[in-house]
Formats: structure tokens, C-alpha cells, sequence
């Protein structure tokens, strides 16, 4: 997390890459890391930012196994239950969420199409 206030509330939480093949998530994660880094801006806002389907990302596929963005919710279920890695995923992603203090105030979850609208 990045903070830029004395509190533990996350306020903007951004997710990317839940789908390996949705890249422009990481490239506007990576735009607004170098603002702050090069102080082209001063956040004024607690900051979580989180990578989803690395290794769908990292083999340039929607997913290895199966659509992480529909394994959510498995914090009912324990980490022994889950047996492919996109389940231990979601559940590490939604565990960091759920453990936080609060809520976060606003997530911003990105996702593209290559699809014509």
C-alpha cells in the first residue's frame, strides 16, 4: 500500500490484470507509480494496488486454467480446499481485502476488450 496519510483505510484500491490478456491495467498501474516516483503528482489518498492472473499474464492468456474473475468468494472455503492456482489467487486477493481495517473506499477494477463497441 502506499499511504500518504497516518491511517490504515485503503481509499482507492486498483486491481489489474485479473485476466492475463487485459494488459492496460499494468500500463496505467505503471503510469501512475511513475508520477509518484518522478513527483509529478502528490497523492493524497491511501493507495492498494494489486496484480491478478500473473501467470495467465506472464504465458500472455485470458487464463491458465480458469476465469479468476469468477473464483471470488472462496473465503469460505480454506486455502486446502482450493487445488489450482487461480483459486489461491482469488482467495489471497480477496483475503488481503477482507482483512483490512475497513472497505475500501472506492476500487477500481480494469479490465479492456479488444471487441468493437
Amino acid at each position: 500500500m502506499i499511504r500518504s496519510t497516518e491511517d490504515d483505510e485503503v481509499d482507492l484500491y486498483i486491481s489489474a490484470i485479473i485476466h492475463g490478456n487485459e494488459v492496460i491495467g499494468l500500463y496505467l498501474i505503471n503510469e501512475i507509480l511513475e508520477c509518484i516516483y518522478n513527483k509529478k503528482f502528490k497523492l493524497k489518498i491511501n493507495l492498494l494496488i494489486s496484480l491478478g492472473n500473473i501467470n495467465a499474464f506472464l504465458l500472455q492468456k485470458r487464463f491458465v486454467i480458469k476465469d479468476m474473475n469468477r473464483l471470488f468468494m472462496t473465503s469460505k472455503k480454506s486455502k486446502n480446499e482450493l487445488k489450482i492456482p487461480e483459486e489461491h489467487r482469488a482467495w489471497d486477493l480477496e483475503h488481503m481485502i477482507l482483512s483490512l481495517p475497513k472497505p475500501p473506499r472506492a476500487i477500481f477494477d480494469i479490465h479492456q476488450t479488444a471487441a468493437l463497441s
